[in-house]
């Protein structure tokens, strides 16, 4: 009998600490993937910057992209190309990245990675409609992550 009351106690032992790790260890996952995120975006874009800089030293000016409609390919798409094709950069950094008015960014999935971004960057998001700002507004404009107006 004390046998089955030790391996029944056991069980529930288990599946307390199961249920308590989930608990409180899901927000230490969660964050670490918010940081994770953060940290791809911000290298990605230093990549690209670095590569473009290395350009213009070597070339004098910064490459160009030409807009091709039809064929669905933006300046973004070939000048990234571009870069990589003469070896600036090893690969293009994953995500959609759009380099425009000397500006680099990545689509972001969705408001929460948006604001998850600005709150990791150390920025209030408090201030923010939603915790994630039209970048067309001034005051936000210098965020990592703000939403195209």
């Amino acid at each position: 009998m004390f046998n089955l009351i030790a391996v029944v106690f056991s069980i529930v032992l288990v599946l307390v600490l199961g249920i308590a790790g989930l608990y409180y260890g899901g927000e230490a996952y969660s964050t670490q993937t918010q940081e994770t995120d953060y940290a791809e975006i911000i290298n990605g874009a230093s990549q690209i910057k670095g590569a473009m800089e290395l350009y213009k030293t070597r070339n004098g000016v910064y490459p160009g992209g030409i807009e091709n409609i039809p064929l669905g390919v933006s300046a973004t798409e070939e000048l990234l190309d571009r870069l990589v094709d003469e070896n600036y950069l090893s690969g293009i950094p994953s995500g959609t990245w759009t380099i425009e008015n000397n500006i680099i960014h990545r689509a972001l999935t969705d408001a929460q990675q948006c604001e998850s971004v600005n709150r990791i960057a150390g920025l209030n998001v408090d201030l923010a409609p939603d915790g994630c700002p039209p970048c067309s507004d001034s005051q936000f404009s210098i965020w990592p992550a703000c939403q195209e107006a």
